[in-house]
């Protein structure tokens, strides 16, 4: 059952909601089930830095900042965090 109050969001799509009345059932999105999450509104944006090496948490993927920029980086529906290249291309 989800929570009054609460937001929750889908790991697939990155689709967030509200809730604003619960009910006995699960929220779903894409199949699975959503999680409680920090509305997007009150994350903290933070800008990439340049020359720095980010990973997904879920994929494993890397990427190099080559120019930085606002906003966070996504991967997966989650934000990227600063890593050691785990190989060389």
């Amino acid at each position: 059952m989800a929570e009054k109050g609460k937001y929750y969001r889908c790991r697939i799509r990155g689709q967030e909601v509200l809730v604003t009345k619960p009910g006995p059932g699960t929220l779903v999105c894409c199949d699975e089930p959503m999680s409680v999450t920090v509305p997007a509104s009150e994350k903290e944006v933070v800008m990439a830095e340049k020359g720095k090496y980010y990973r997904c948490i879920i994929c494993a993927q890397e990427v190099l900042v080559t120019k930085p920029g606002p906003g966070t980086l996504f991967c997966c529906n989650e934000p990227m965090s600063v890593t050691v290249p785990t190989s060389e291309w």
